[in-house]
């Protein structure tokens, strides 16, 4: 498989340019979606898990975008972590994400489409819930300490409309 060389982003103003390459967008992705309770981790596909099987780890896999111009399209495919609701993270992932790339680069990101490709549970036992229902306190806790807080009722119409897509 060839390498793919990067290509550059570009912010120009009066000063000078600033290129952001596509992996740190990636990185920016993949890192900003590992940091929302209920992610395993990314899932990068049949091409990223042969690379890593060769030792060749990347903090980008699991990340797909699209430019145009300053606006973003992203795709995240990542493994969730069994006995967490699958669309709540997901819209958490969406919104951490979103928000990571417009923070950081300054370009605007149109959308950010969560592909579930897996889940599974922590190798690590400590880091299980002990009981069932603990992994919804998890992000409850989460969205308590303003971590993506929203209205209950706007929570309710994302939730239909995870489900109205299907």
């Amino acid at each position: 498989m060839a390498a793919q060389k990067p290509t550059a982003q570009t912010n120009e103003d009066d000063i000078g340019a600033v290129r952001v390459t596509d992996e740190v967008i990636r990185i920016m992705a993949a890192l900003a979606a590992q940091e929302v309770p209920g992610v395993l981790g990314m899932s990068g596909g049949l091409a990223e898990d042969l690379s890593r099987m060769l030792g060749k780890d990347t903090a980008s896999e699991g990340v797909r975008f699209k430019v145009n111009g300053s606006l973003l399209q992203l795709s995240v495919y990542l493994n969730m972590e069994y006995g967490y609701c699958l669309p709540e993270v997901a819209l958490a992932v969406q919104e951490k994400v979103k928000k990571a790339i417009e923070e950081m680069t300054g370009y605007q990101v149109k959308s950010v489409d969560v592909h579930v490709e897996g889940v599974g549970r922590r190798k690590d036992p400590s880091l299980l819930p002990e009981h069932p229902g603990e992994a919804e306190t998890l992000m409850e806790k989460s969205i308590a300490d303003g971590e993506g807080a929203e209205p209950e009722e706007e929570l309710d119409k994302r939730r239909a409309m995870f489900f109205e897509e299907e």
